[in-house]
């Protein structure tokens, strides 16, 4: 693969001399994953990570740049590990979508310890742009305009990060926030008689299954407004 130049991405390069300690910036990247992987954004640290390698704090430093840029190539590898749908003409645009969408759902339901980082937002690396481009060309093939290809990109982006975010937080605690602890069922079945006949469905965590439909949903919504299908109503946004 060639090399890209993003203006804003930490450069390899630097003015001080490269360190002689055995490190890299992928092990860097490595160990602040694990860290993660174990204790939470709390647990990392560049003092942690250079421990962990058995290296001087200035030479996690010099791989790093500093504590939010490892952040941004942590998220940067973990969207290296999404599988992009094969550039395949033959692959309808929508099926490619859903390979994108589907693939980024099990890597981020696999690393949900960083969503917190993916929901603050960090610099974007070049795995992240390829994300992007691959979204955005698929988008193209579907015949969108810009501005739809941008909204429908968002939209689907909203969706897989809502369902990594559910699995990642337990079911216990969204029902200690939500009901203190009491079941939907508890409720005045007069006044809420649909909201307790759903009660054992609000209260199951079934992310994948859910993820599921409701990708489904939005893909067969947004084919009916790709331009072989323009002879339907369409409500502007």
């Amino acid at each position: 693969m060639r090399s890209v130049t993003i203006p804003w991405w930490p450069s390899r390069e630097r003015e001080r001399a490269r360190p002689t300690e055995p490190a890299s910036r992928e092990r860097v990247v490595e160990v602040a994953l694990e860290l993660l992987r174990v204790g939470g954004l709390d647990a990392l640290s560049m003092r942690k990570v250079a421990a962990e390698l058995g290296v001087s704090v200035s030479t996690v430093y010099w791989w790093a740049g500093n504590k939010e840029q490892l952040l941004a190539l942590v998220v940067d590898e973990i969207h290296g590990r999404i599988r992009l749908p094969d550039d395949d003409p033959a692959l309808p645009w929508v099926e490619q979508l859903r390979a994108y969408a589907e693939n980024s759902y099990a890597v981020y339901s696999e690393h949900a310890f960083v969503f917190p980082i993916v929901f603050r937002g960090v610099l974007a690396g070049p795995n992240t742009c390829d994300l992007v481009e691959c979204a955005l060309g698929i988008m193209r093939r579907g015949g969108f305009t810009n501005d739809e290809a941008v909204a429908a990109y968002s939209a689907l982006g909203a969706l897989v990060l809502s369902f990594v975010r559910h699995g990642f937080e337990s079911t216990r605690r969204d029902e200690v926030v939500w009901t203190a602890g009491h079941g939907l069922e508890e409720l005045d079945a007069e006044r809420y008689p649909t909201t307790v006949a759903m009660a054992a469905e609000l209260q199951a965590s079934d992310p994948d299954r859910r993820f599921r439909f409701a990708l489904d949903a939005f893909l067969a919504g947004l084919a009916t407004r790709a331009p072989s299908m323009r002879s339907l109503p369409r409500t502007p946004y």
